[in-house]
C-alpha cells in the first residue's frame, strides 16, 4: 500500500520545525509525493541523510501528526496557504504543536499516520509558485513511500530500470547531445552523433511529407513584434516568447512558431479555389521560454527544431485534410515504430477570456468540426477542457515517458482565427471571395521531444539506417592498421558509417565501448583476416563470430538499412 501523502506531511513538518521552512504546496502525483517550501538555507541532497533521520525519528515518537476540523485562523501569517484555500474548498487540516496544513481530502485518500513507513528522498529541485516565472521560487523536494520493504524495494528496482532507459542516460552513453550553463540552460548542443541522427530523421520525414504533396519553406527565426500582434500570440501567448529585441527602433521576436509567417508565404500571391489545399511545411528553429523548473534533457528545451505544416483549405475540405494530416502522421511514427499513449481532444475554456480568444460562436463551429473529425476517423480520445491553443481546438497524440510524464509528440489543430486576422483570401466557384480555414500539423513534434521519446521507446538500440556508426573496425594490434583502412574506405565508398578504433585500450575493452555505444556491427582485424582478406564481425547483443568477404558484409548492411 502506497503511504506517499502520510511521509509528506511528516516532511513538511520536519522542514517546518528543524529548517524553519514556510510550506507551500503538499501533493501527490503519480509514484511520487512533493513537498513545496521556502527557506533561506538551501537544501541539497547532502542534506537527505539528516532529514530522513529526522523523519524515522518523528516516526518512532509516540506523538503523531493529526487531522482536525480546519481552523483557518491559523494561517494568518502564510499567504502562500491563504490563498490556496481561497481556489480550493478545503474543511480539515493536519495539525502537530505549532505546525498546521490544509488538508484537501478526496475520496480515494485517506490518512493514517500509525501506520510503518518504508521512504526514500529521491531530489530536490526549484519551482515557482503555481508554475509561474514572475512568482517566488521555491524549492521542491519529491521522494516515494510504501508501507513494506517488500513495495519499496520492487519500486526502487523498476525505477533502477526506468532510468537505464531515461534518454538523458542513453544520450549521454551515445555522445548525442549536451548542455552547457555557458551556453544558457535549455539550449540543447547537438553533438557529431546526435547530429547524424537528426539528419537522418529530417531526411526521412522531408521524403514523406513531399509523397504527401507538402512543399517546403524558409522562413526567418525572427518575426517584428508587429506580426505576433497581428496573429495574437502577442496576447495570448507571450509569458512563452522571450523579450523583444530592438533595433534601429524596430522591435523583433525569436519566434516560438512559424504560423504568422506561413500566412504571409500564402499572401505572397492571389489564390483561387483551385490552389486549394495550400500544404506547406517547414525544419523551423524556434525558441520558448520554459520556466528553468520545468527543463527536462530534450524533452523541454528552449530552442527546438519543429517539423511545422500549415494546410490552407476551404470549409468543405476540412474532414479530408483532417484525415491526411493524420495519415501522414501516422506514416512517419510507423517508420520509427513509435506507439501512441493516448489522444486527447484538447478544447476550450469559455470561462478563460484571457487565454481563449473570444469568440463562442468561432469556438462552436471549430470544437464541433474537430469531434465530427475524430468520430469519423473512429479515435478512442478523451475530451481535455481548457488544453486547445488559443485560436482553436486541437487532437494532441500522447506519449507517456519513462518518467511517467505524458508529453505531446504529434498535433492537429484546426484555426478559423488566423486565415482572418491576415487577411487570407481566395477566389471562389463563383468569382467571389471566401476565407479559408487553416490546419496546423505538428507532424512528429520536435526533433528534440522525438529524439527523446524514441530512445527511450528502442531503449538506445536504434535501426541500422538510424545509428550514428554503423560500423566499428578493431585493429588487433598497428600493423593491422592500414588493412583496417581499406576495409574503411570500402565501406565509405558505399555511404555505410563506420570508423576504425585506434586506441590503446585492449581489444576486450574495445569491443565493451562499441557495446556500450550500441554499435551494431562490430569487425576485428588481425593476422588470419589479413592472410585471408576477409572480415571477422559480431552483431551488437550477439556473441557470435562471423566471417565473410568486405562485399558480402556491405550487402548485408544496405539489405538492413532497407
Amino acid at each position: 500500500m502506497k503511504t506517499n501523502l502520510e511521509v509528506a506531511y511528516i516532511l513538511a513538518y520536519i522542514l517546518f520545525s528543524k529548517h524553519n521552512a514556510q510550506i507551500t504546496n503538499i501533493e501527490e502525483k503519480g509514484d511520487y509525493f512533493f513537498v513545496d517550501f521556502l527557506s533561506e538555507k538551501k537544501i541539497s541532497k547532502l542534506d537527505f541523510v539528516a532529514i530522513e533521520k529526522e523523519i524515522l525519528s518523528f516516526c518512532k515518537s509516540k506523538n503523531k501528526l493529526q487531522i482536525e476540523k480546519l481552523d483557518k485562523k491559523c494561517f494568518a501569517t502564510n499567504n502562500f496557504v491563504k490563498e490556496k484555500l481561497v481556489e480550493n474548498s478545503c474543511n480539515s487540516m493536519v495539525h502537530y504543536d505549532n505546525f498546521f496544513f490544509p488538508y484537501f481530502q478526496t475520496d480515494h485518500e485517506k490518512l493514517d499516520f500509525s501506520l510503518s513507513f518504508f521512504f526514500v528522498l529521491d531530489n530536490v529541485s526549484g519551482v515557482y509558485w503555481k508554475g509561474d516565472a514572475k512568482n517566488v521560487q521555491l524549492q521542491q523536494i519529491a521522494g516515494f513511500a510504501f508501507s513494506t520493504t517488500k513495495e519499496l524495494e520492487k519500486f526502487r528496482t523498476e525505477l533502477l530500470e526506468k532510468k537505464e532507459i531515461d534518454h538523458r542516460k542513453i544520450g549521454q552513453e551515445l555522445e548525442l547531445f549536451t548542455f552547457n550553463d555557458l551556453v544558457g540552460k535549455g539550449l540543447p548542443i547537438w553533438l557529431p552523433n546526435g547530429t547524424t541522427i537528426k539528419t537522418q530523421i529530417e531526411n526521412r520525414v522531408h521524403e514523406i511529407l513531399q509523397k504527401h504533396d507538402y512543399q517546403f519553406v524558409q522562413t526567418p527565426v525572427l518575426g517584428s513584434d508587429n506580426l505576433y500582434k497581428l496573429s495574437g500570440h502577442w496576447q495570448h501567448y507571450r509569458e512563452n516568447m522571450f523579450p523583444p529585441i530592438v533595433i534601429d527602433e524596430e522591435k523583433f521576436v525569436l519566434r516560438p512558431m512559424t504560423c504568422p509567417h506561413h500566412m504571409i508565404v500564402y499572401l505572397s500571391k492571389n489564390r483561387s479555389y483551385r490552389d486549394l489545399p495550400f500544404r506547406i511545411a517547414e525544419h523551423a528553429i524556434l525558441h520558448r521560454y520554459e520556466p528553468t523548473g520545468s527543463l527536462i534533457g530534450l524533452e523541454r528545451v528552449r530552442s527546438m527544431q519543429l517539423v511545422d505544416t500549415h494546410v490552407v483549405t476551404s470549409l468543405e475540405q476540412i474532414a479530408s485534410e483532417i484525415k491526411h494530416c493524420y495519415e501522414t502522421i501516422k506514416e512517419c511514427l510507423d517508420c520509427f515504430h513509435i506507439n501512441f499513449y493516448s489522444i486527447d481532444l484538447s478544447l476550450h475554456d469559455p470561462k478563460n477570456k484571457h487565454k481563449f480568444f473570444d469568440n463562442e460562436k468561432m469556438w462552436d463551429l471549430a470544437e464541433k468540426t474537430l469531434e465530427e473529425c475524430c468520430q469519423q476517423l473512429n479515435f478512442n480520445f478523451v475530451k481535455k477542457i481548457g488544453e486547445a491553443a488559443f485560436y482553436g481546438p486541437k487532437i494532441d497524440f500522447q506519449i507517456k515517458t519513462t518518467l511517467g510524464h505524458i508529453i505531446t509528440i504529434s498535433t492537429i489543430q484546426l484555426d478559423f482565427l488566423l486565415p482572418k486576422k491576415f487577411n487570407l483570401l481566395y477566389k471562389d466557384k463563383n468569382g467571389g471571395f471566401s476565407c479559408p480555414i487553416l490546419i496546423h500539423g505538428g507532424i512528429i513534434g520536435t526533433f528534440e521531444r522525438f529524439l527523446s521519446i524514441l530512445l527511450e521507446q528502442t531503449k538506445g538500440i536504434l535501426p541500422l539506417w538510424l545509428t550514428p556508426q554503423q560500423v566499428i573496425i578493431i585493429p588487433i594490434n598497428d600493423k593491422h592498421l592500414e588493412y583496417c583502412n581499406k576495409v574503411l574506405s570500402a565501406l565509405k565508398e558505399q555511404k555505410i558509417r563506420a570508423f576504425v578504433d585506434c586506441s590503446n585500450e585492449r581489444i576486450a575493452k574495445k569491443i565493451r565501448n562499441a557495446n556500450i555505444k550500441k554499435i551494431p556491427y562490430q569487425i576485428v582485424i588481425g593476422d588470419q583476416e589479413i592472410e585471408n582478406d576477409l572480415i571477422s564481425y559480431r552483431c551488437y547483443g550477439k556473441t557470435t563470430v562471423n566471417k565473410c568477404k568486405i562485399p558480402a558484409l556491405i550487402d548485408l548492411i544496405k539489405n538492413c538499412c532497407k
